[in-house]
């Protein structure tokens, strides 16, 4: 049977009026409000592991794709107003200037996908780190035994590829060269600590290997 002007059976119009008076008597109903985060655990706790490994990875790749490995610019990078570098080969064309969202209209010139203009130097170093961490990092449980060695050995060798890019630019006198930031003439310190502290992390990576660690803290030294 169907009620007269309604387009629901009813049963059906009934059963919605019973759960209607059945929550209005509960009263109101609230969802429960989370705990405040209070340190980087409990954000990891609330998102999970697998969620955090995911994403860590997704990036990770992002760089791997991204890294530069010849000592020439790729042919997307505009090389306009670029540091005069003779080997690019283990820096990222992520790192490069935000001339990339004007592409067409770019200073550097049109059909620029990149620019080369700001310092490789600092953000090749934080690369590095973030690579050389993650391959390190714990899997966690659950994921299937050897499904995330092929990456954690794409990110340790992309690691130490750019780890060959922060030790190029370090001359003889320890003044690095490719902390030149946004001039030719002067280094800035801040930008060479970054890469510094890079060093730093490689060096503690590759405790397996004494002679790569050995290079590493001697170039930061």
């Amino acid at each position: 049977a169907t009620m007269p002007g309604s387009v629901l059976p009813l049963p059906t119009l009934l059963l919605l009026l019973l759960l209607l008076a059945v929550s209005t008597a509960a009263g109101p109903r609230h969802a429960a409000v989370p705990p405040p985060l209070r340190s980087l655990a409990d954000v990891r706790d609330r998102l999970g592991n697998h969620t955090l490994y995911k994403a860590m990875g997704s990036a990770c790749d992002w760089l791997v794709a991204n890294q530069i490995r010849s000592p020439k610019l790729p042919p997307s990078v505009c090389s306009k107003g670029a540091k005069n570098l003779s080997d690019w080969t283990g820096a990222f064309v992520g790192d490069l200037h935000a001339d990339r969202l004007n592409k067409g209209t770019s200073s550097a010139g049109a059909g620029c996908a990149f620019s080369a203009e700001l310092g490789p130097y600092w953000h090749v170093g934080q690369a590095a780190k973030a690579l050389a961490l993650a391959h390190a990092a714990p899997v966690p449980d659950g994921v299937p035994p050897g499904h995330a060695d092929q990456p954690r050995l794409q990110w340790q060798a992309a690691s130490h590829l750019a780890g060959s890019f922060l030790l190029r630019q370090i001359r003889a006198d320890g003044l690095v060269v490719g902390a030149l930031e946004n001039t030719e003439t002067y280094p800035q310190t801040s930008t060479a600590l970054e890469g510094l502290d890079a060093l730093f992390v490689l060096a503690n990576m590759s405790a397996s290997n004494a002679t790569l660690a050995h290079v590493y803290t001697e170039a930061g030294i």
